[in-house]
């Protein structure tokens, strides 16, 4: 855990982390960090494992909404840490409404995994769970803020608090040297399915593959798998489309052998949560 003792162009590195690291003052009995191996989570499992040591733990839920390469992604970084890390099989399709998709499917999950976190820092004798919602994720469709907002004596949001931004966050993990620190944001593959229609394992299985397949053919880059029935919508960067289009003969026989009937590529490109976009807030 080695830092690269250099400062971010335009911000004082050593003032963010010390304001993180005194935000956490007030966990006199360490803190939970929820790993998804992402960027966000990834920084605040650091900076607590830094912070409180042996008291402090990332819990990684190993759940069928998960990519397979962040649950491996999550290991590799609570690895480089040194933190206790918990890893917890979940399964949110035995909650029926979750299966039913509706535009709050992200609550329902959300209040779900923090009712288990809540059980795990209880267990732990832990003070709180730092979640890590970033001040840029206030501005788009987050429907899991209720939730954070319903388990407030436990759930702590620092990024929030601290109006940490996401290019903030990217820029501290580079700084840390976490290992993936270059990877693009991702989130759970249910966000591939249009609202309202059922999530399946099968479907979300289907879809995982569909984009570790793409993700081997043209590098670690945002891909999405978008689901539309029988029809799949591929959504990558626009420098992307030629490599795309270099592979469409490899891409079409995969993806009809998955069983989607038709494949399109998304003209305008990667959007993170496009479904969200017609959604009123």
């Amino acid at each position: 855990m080695k830092m690269l003792g250099k400062e971010l162009s335009g911000y004082d590195i050593n003032e963010i982390i010390d304001s993180l690291l005194k935000y956490m003052d007030r966990f006199k009995n360490g803190v939970l960090v929820p790993l998804s191996g992402g960027v966000d989570s990834s920084v605040l499992a650091l900076l607590a494992y830094k912070k409180f040591k042996d008291k402090s733990r990332a819990v990684t839920f190993d759940s069928q909404l998960t990519p397979r390469y962040l649950l491996e992604a999550s290991k590799k970084v609570a690895k480089y840490i040194g933190i206790k890390h918990i890893i917890v099989k979940s399964n949110e399709f035995a909650i029926k409404e979750f299966t039913r998709n509706p535009i709050n499917r992200c609550y329902i999950c959300k209040k779900y995994r923090f009712k288990v976190l809540e059980e795990i820092l209880l267990r732990e004798k832990l003070d709180a769970i730092l979640d890590g919602t970033t001040f840029s994720d206030l501005s788009v469709y987050r429907p899991g803020l209720k939730a954070i907002e319903e388990m407030k004596e436990y759930v702590k949001t620092p990024y929030i608090d601290l109006k940490i931004s996401k290019d903030i966050t990217r820029k501290l993990a580079s700084y840390f040297k976490i290992p993936t620190y270059n990877y693009p944001p991702d989130s759970c593959l249910a966000t591939r399915v249009m609202y309202n229609e059922e999530l399946t394992p099968e479907k979300l299985k289907k879809i995982d593959i569909a984009e570790d397949y793409i993700r081997n053919l043209i590098g670690l880059k945002p891909i999405r798998v978008r689901l539309h029935g029988n029809l799949v919508r591929i959504e990558v960067p626009l420098d992307s489309f030629t490599d795309i289009l270099k592979h469409k003969d490899l891409i079409r026989l995969k993806f009809h052998e998955l069983g989607f009937n038709y494949i399109t590529l998304d003209l305008e490109g990667f959007r993170s949560g496009s479904f969200d976009i017609y959604v009123k807030k």
